[in-house]
């Protein structure tokens, strides 16, 4: 029986990042949860604990988990000029 590779998808947002963007990446967490996708949000912290529980994650490192992650897609929430740099690290489209 051949296996099937499962894609993996990075939502990230900026250091402008508020709720509502938080909240979006940890919807997707959990919808792609649901569809059999491997989905991670990544962005700046935010003071919402409920929000990490969800599957958002928020640290001040999140370029470089976003790098170790390896997606292969990257799903960015506004303010592209600000992941510039992210993008032209990565291997994958954006």
């Amino acid at each position: 029986m051949a296996t099937t590779a499962v894609a993996r998808f990075a939502y990230v947002t900026a250091e402008s990042c508020g709720a509502g963007h938080a909240v979006r990446g940890a919807a997707l967490v959990r919808a792609g949860r649901r569809a059999g996708i491997e989905v991670r949000a990544f962005g700046p912290p935010v003071p919402y604990p409920s929000l990490t529980a969800a599957g958002y994650e928020g640290t001040a490192d999140w370029r470089e988990q976003v790098g170790r992650y390896s997606p292969d897609l990257l799903l960015g929430d506004t303010q592209w000029m600000m992941l510039g740099h992210l993008m032209a690290q990565m291997t994958c489209p954006a």
